[in-house]
């Protein structure tokens, strides 16, 4: 095998290293120095684009805040004006209930109270005219007392239900 022929590795070994060398020599003085100039180009571009997105995102960051702290404002001016708005509606509805359904049961209630006081001191009186206190005896006049208080509770009971 000429391989490992004894005449002929010498020089083998010998271009082996003239190719090696010669190999080594030109990616250290060609290609290692354009590599490591656009490496350090890169980086420096990646530092400023770095830069340059974290001051913009900076700049994003404020701007974000101050449209979300100006819709928060505007949402609270808007949510305040229509709670007040409602307020005002609200107590102008009451103030209307109040002033015309309320009044006309207040007028029927307090007639009631009249025609139940009129028609109470009516059967009153009715009561005390025919009433037996007149008699002498002092038993009836017990049991006429007790008769005419009981008929006065009955009387005013009932009006409580006005």
């Amino acid at each position: 095998m000429p391989q490992l022929d004894k005449v002929t590795y010498f020089s083998q070994f010998f271009w082996l290293c003239v190719f090696y060398l010669g190999f080594y020599l030109a990616l250290v003085k060609y290609f290692l120095p354009r590599i490591s100039r656009i490496l350090k180009v890169r980086r420096i571009k990646s530092v400023s684009k770095d830069q340059s997105f974290n001051d913009e995102g900076a700049e994003l960051g404020q701007k974000i805040n101050g449209l979300y702290l100006d819709g928060f404002k505007t949402a609270r001016e808007f949510l305040v004006k229509n709670f007040n708005n409602t307020e005002k509606l609200l107590k102008d509805m009451i103030a209307q209930t109040n002033g015309k359904q309320l009044n006309q049961v207040d007028k029927k209630f307090i007639q009631s109270l009249e025609l139940g006081t009129l028609k109470n001191s009516q059967i009153l009186s009715d009561f005390n005219a025919t009433s037996p206190l007149q008699s002498v005896n002092k038993s009836n006049v017990v049991i006429a007392e007790i008769f005419q208080d009981t008929v006065e509770e009955a009387l005013f009971e009932g009006d409580s239900q006005f």
